[in-house]
């Protein structure tokens, strides 16, 4: 299970300036704790709690109760009982039962408790909490992941499924099933990019290790049949790893993240760790799981730009051999490296989300 407290704290261009060396430990955030907020759904929906309306007797808000007789024949005494009904039962329902149940009887849609992660640049962010867009509701029939990002490129997905609750009451995950005869992925527009931030929150217990990494269980990205600017973060034999274009793994990590625990992977391009410090280098590729900083390595410079769509679980030259059974809680795609104040946002948002599973 995650940690409660670390979270991802990259350490990026804004801490240049002040010397940022290459912790493998400590390049993620030791005081981003949990925050305080509680899981959403805490009301369950359409159910009013228990005791707070009076038993039929519920007079309209601002209108006198009419003139009921009391039990045993006992008239009730005119301009109290019906003021008390009037000003408790009436605003009390008012208060307690409408207000509390807003977000779910009257269907006003409920406030998403976790702080938004940094905007600029954000060309890809799927969110299992918003999987149609909007904080908390969610679909019966799940083909469309909504892209909660400015660049709003909606996610198609194929023979997926969708769990409200799969890590926990309201913590819900889209599911593929990773089956080598039937497809099960999602397909969006290529985000084009050469440097980039990509952070993916996902469980998975796939293991396949196939040597040509077009084979691999694709985590983001996609292959090109051909010799193309295409990409992809990887699994192989459960380990982690980036190539472009190549046959090969250009850069694969040691490490293995196929346990089906929930996992924080992310890939920076563009940035070059060193116990000097940290310096711009456009082929240079780095990966970290939560706080533990996995791998660099390079590969071939240029945008990856190929193919046209990138996929979750697939690949395009093949739908079934990128194939990987998976449960991704959120996918943030960036077009360039964050700043310190940025990734700190991130931090915040990240940890909110998931930091208490």
């Amino acid at each position: 299970m995650l940690a409660r407290s670390p979270y991802v704290r990259l350490c990026l261009a804004a801490a240049l300036a002040s010397g940022c060396g290459l912790d493998r430990s400590g390049l993620l955030s030791e005081d981003a704790g949990s925050a305080g907020v509680d899981a959403p759904g805490v009301d369950a929906p359409g159910v009013d709690a228990p005791g707070v309306d009076a038993p039929s007797q519920d007079a309209p808000s601002g209108v006198d109760a009419p003139p009921l007789d009391a039990p045993m024949g006992v008239d009730a005494p005119m301009g109290t009982d019906a003021g008390t009904d009037a000003g408790t039962d009436a605003g009390t329902d008012a208060g307690t039962d409408a207000g509390t149940d807003a977000g779910t009887d009257a269907g006003s849609p409920l406030v998403d408790p976790c702080p938004a992660p940094p905007t600029l640049g954000l060309e890809v962010w799927f969110d299992a909490e918003a999987p149609g867009g909007t904080y908390g509701e969610f679909p019966v029939d799940f083909s469309t992941w909504t892209d909660r990002s400015p660049r709003g490129q909606n996610a198609t997905c194929m023979n997926v499924r969708f769990n409200p609750n799969e890590f926990g009451s309201g913590r819900a995950a889209m599911i593929t099933s990773g089956a080598s005869d039937v497809p099960s992925y999602c397909e969006f527009s290529n985000p084009d990019n050469n440097s980039m931030t990509v952070v993916v929150v996902f469980s998975t217990t796939e293991s396949r290790d196939p040597s040509d990494w077009s084979d691999s269980p694709c985590v983001i990205g996609s292959d090109r049949s051909g010799r193309h600017a295409d990409g992809a973060l990887v699994l192989a034999g459960g380990r982690p790893g980036f190539t472009r274009q190549e046959s090969g793994h250009d850069v694969l990590a040691s490490d293995r993240i196929d346990d089906g625990n929930l996992h924080v992977l992310t890939m920076i391009r563009g940035l070059r760790f060193s116990g000097d410090g940290v310096s711009l280098r456009e082929e240079s590729v780095a990966i970290f799981d939560g706080t533990t900083f996995l791998v660099q390595g390079d590969s071939s410079r240029g945008a990856v730009n190929q193919p046209s769509v990138w996929h979750l679980a697939a690949h395009e030259s093949s739908l079934t051999a990128g194939r990987m059974a998976a449960r991704y809680r959120e996918v943030l795609v960036y077009d360039r490296i964050l700043t310190g104040t940025e990734t700190d946002q991130l931090v915040r948002h990240l940890d909110c989300r998931h930091g208490d599973l």
